[in-house]
């Protein structure tokens, strides 16, 4: 066959459902760059694949009964080719097609392994396990590790995702995945980087907890994109088999008519409409449960503040100074705000790192003890007021922070210097959280 600029050819396949078009390149020589086109248009597929620095088996799965046109296009020094059963010769070095109908279970198919096992290139959710495996292999070599991940972060199941919680690829610097789903509430986080921000009120018009104005430091770590939503927090309940913990502490409030989660039949399950909705009337303890729960935990005050600042620096609110009803849920309605309480979760628009109802909607409750004059003596470096907690929190007697405002406040006091503290046992109708969790794990205790 020939080959030459933006050459294609063509093959006509009659297809025998369930099946895939398999498409098996070769890049022969080390660091070649070459990718490798599938164009089924009767079917709505055109991609491109990179198979530089690896042997390569593609399956694109579950293509209707029919005959189609498969073009398959080599791309190498600026020159498409195809060779079929043949191999091309260009500049000495080579690179080797093949492609041919093959039947398939539901789901995309994968070949992981090629040459001496330093290759790799995986697509589907079947590919997972293998991969996570594969991943987890100290004695694997560092590219074919890296290719592994690779691969999992662009499946993105929940179980793919929260495998890379674990795992760092080194390329020069380490590369940590911005974003990861949990498989176990399936809450989405992003990735806060490392480095220092300026923290407490830079306006000077708060009160005195929130001065003075201090450099921190804080190692990386991931914190949910959403407030905890009702559903996620029935889905623990059910799991606990009660909204009371062992220690006698109340985690959610029930009865009182102003919760969103009820209990029927000996299930929990949330209002019919508030699905969405931040889970409400949850205590300190109950946050922290969840959280110990979920493989997370409670994000510091100094996280927390980081977060919601969104990289801005000196400024009142996550977006600016200013605030309208189109930027947030808070007293009355307007604009975007249509809800005289908690409104979804994700309703108005993120902050720069992508998170949601930073300011209000609900409080948000924090790991550290409130201490109002904390910041005067303050560590640099990772502060916790009162120390970490992640276990033990049953013990905790102390009052807790609790950051963000809400859907019950004035638009002057939705500031991310605003401080508040609660005794942890407390539980309110604009009492929320959300969860952080470590980029190198601690030692949880978690439970199931």
């Amino acid at each position: 066959m020939g080959c030459g600029e933006n050459e294609t050819v063509e093959l006509q396949i009659g297809i025998i459902p369930p099946a895939a078009i398999v498409v098996t390149a070769e890049a022969a020589e080390p660091g070649q760059k070459a990718f490798i086109r599938v164009r089924i248009p009767a079917a709505g597929i055109d991609s491109w694949f990179d198979i530089t620095d690896r042997n390569t088996t593609i399956k694109i799965d579950e293509i209707p009964v029919g005959t189609y046109a498969v073009s398959v296009e080599l791309l190498a020094k600026n020159q498409v080719i195809f060779t079929g059963q043949t191999s091309v010769k260009i500049d000495e070095e080579i690179i080797q097609a093949n492609i041919m109908a093959l039947p398939t279970s539901t789901g995309i198919e994968f070949l992981i392994r090629g040459g001496n096992v330093d290759a790799l290139a995986t697509i589907g959710q079947h590919a997972v396990p293998a991969l996570i495996k594969i991943l987890q292999d100290e004695g694997e070599g560092e590219q074919i590790r890296r290719n592994a991940a690779d691969a999992l972060e662009k499946i993105g199941t929940p179980e793919a995702l929260e495998a890379l919680t674990e795992f760092r690829v080194s390329e020069g610097d380490v590369k940590t995945f911005k974003e990861i789903i949990f498989a176990k509430d399936g809450a989405k986080m992003r990735l806060i980087p490392a480095g220092e921000f300026e923290m407490g009120d830079h306006f000077n018009e708060g009160f005195s907890d929130e001065r003075p104005v201090h450099t921190v430091y804080l190692d990386d770590f991931y914190i949910d994109v959403y407030e905890v939503t009702n559903a996620m927090y029935a889905k623990f309940l059910n799991t606990k088999g009660s909204h009371v913990g062992d220690g006698g502490d109340v985690w959610l409030e029930i009865g009182d008519g102003d919760e969103l989660i009820e209990l029927v039949d000996g299930r929990y399950r949330p209002k019919s409409g508030f699905e969405n909705h931040p889970v409400v009337e949850v205590s300190w303890y109950g946050a922290a449960a969840y959280a110990r729960w979920a493989g997370k935990r409670l994000p510091t005050e100094a996280e927390w503040e980081k977060a919601a600042r969104g990289g801005l620096v000196g400024k009142r609110r996550p977006w600016g100074d200013d605030i309208t009803h189109n930027d947030a849920n808070y007293e009355n309605t307007g604009g975007q705000d249509r809800w005289l309480k908690t409104s979804p979760v994700g309703s108005f628009p993120p902050n720069g790192y992508g998170l949601y109802d930073m300011m209000g909607n609900v409080w948000e409750w924090c790991m550290d003890e409130y201490i109002e004059g904390f910041y005067a003596d303050s560590p640099r470096h990772n502060p916790i007021a009162g120390g970490a907690i992640v276990n033990n929190f049953t013990n905790v007697k102390a009052p807790r922070v609790l950051r963000g405002r809400s859907w019950d406040d004035l638009p002057n006091d939705l500031r991310v210097a605003f401080r508040g503290g609660l005794e942890p046992k407390v539980s309110a109708s604009d009492l929320g959280f959300r969860c952080a969790r470590n980029v190198t794990l601690p030692n949880l205790d978690l439970q199931n």
